[in-house]
């Protein structure tokens, strides 16, 4: 007869943490919920489709109608709308609300993104195009950072940021200068890779924004999401191939498109809360897009691309 006590004890078996009705159990436990799992996977979709499928529908555009049409298609909401969008599904409407009106702020450091890329053009004409594009676009950047880590810390009311959109939008097209041509020949264009990797650029810079919404908070993730990612591309192609001369066509046609975009920002930070997602949305797109169209219609001198129109 064996002795009670550790040594005699019977080894425990199988408990019900091993049985099958357990691991049942701990699948259905509370607070886990597999339609959740989905729909998050279904937003990480929706993130990595939605806008470079729009912005692939821009490229086309543009190649189809020249650096007016490309100018004026990268201006609409094809990157911030849904970077909007998914701030409101994922933080609320109110956050998206505010970040629309902190976007709508953050046109002045787009704003001198345009000036200063097309300033260092016009400085960098004798360098190789290989050098000068590049400086351009990171001189850009640079003065676009700058210029939105001086607005942050200034609080803009609501009612005031439409105005000072689109001031600063019509003080660059006031300030804008064509850039002069450099005496080389046009180059071959590659609209693929520059349609793939205006896509690439816009679900970078979606996924990176609202992966970060929560920590930089709506004033940030509002200044940061007109960052010129797409559009920096659309320049960055037409200088290698047209040269400088090329760039006054298209931030001329990125800025006066951008009207119809302050129209859906106001309209957004105005209506989200109040009215809802869908109805925010409708009504923003309806009043941006006829702006954007006027914009379009409107005549406005286009100067002479090098090497001839292509």
């Amino acid at each position: 007869m064996k002795h009670p006590g550790p040594r005699g004890a019977a080894r425990p078996g199988p408990g019900p943490r091993s049985s099958p009705a357990a691991r049942s159990c701990r699948r259905r436990r509370p607070g886990y919920d597999g339609r959740v799992a989905e729909a998050a996977l279904d937003l990480v979709v929706a993130k990595l489709l939605l806008a470079p499928a729009l912005v692939g529908l821009a490229a086309l555009a543009g190649r189809r109608w020249g650096p007016r049409a490309a100018g004026l298609a990268s201006a609409l909401p094809i990157v911030a709308g849904p970077i909007l969008l998914f701030y409101a599904l994922e933080q609320g409407p109110a956050f998206a609300s505010r970040a629309a009106s902190g976007a709508l702020v953050g046109l002045v450091p787009l704003t001198v993104f345009c000036l200063a890329h097309a300033t260092l053009a016009r400085a960098a004409v004798r360098l190789p195009r290989c050098w000068s594009a590049p400086l351009c676009l990171a001189g850009g950047w640079a003065a676009f950072l700058a210029a939105a880590a001086a607005l942050h810390p200034l609080p803009v009311p609501a009612w005031l940021a439409p105005p000072v959109g689109a001031a600063a939008l019509g003080a660059g097209l006031a300030l804008v200068r064509d850039p002069p041509a450099d005496g080389r020949a046009a180059a071959r264009h590659h609209p693929a890779l520059e349609a793939g990797l205006r896509m690439a650029a816009a679900a970078l810079l979606l996924t990176a924004l609202t992966g970060l919404a929560a920590r930089l908070g709506p004033a940030w993730s509002g200044l940061l999401t007109p960052f010129p990612v797409a559009s920096s591309v659309l320049l960055a192609f037409g200088h290698l191939a047209d040269g400088p001369a090329c760039l006054g066509a298209a931030v001329r046609g990125f800025l006066l498109g951008l009207f119809g975009f302050v129209a859906f920002l106001a309209v957004l930070s105005f209506t989200l809360v109040p009215l809802g997602l869908g109805a925010a949305f409708a009504l923003g797109l309806g009043a941006g897009l006829p702006v954007a169209a006027v914009v379009a219609a409107a005549p406005w001198p286009t100067p002479a691309r090098p090497g001839g129109a292509r």
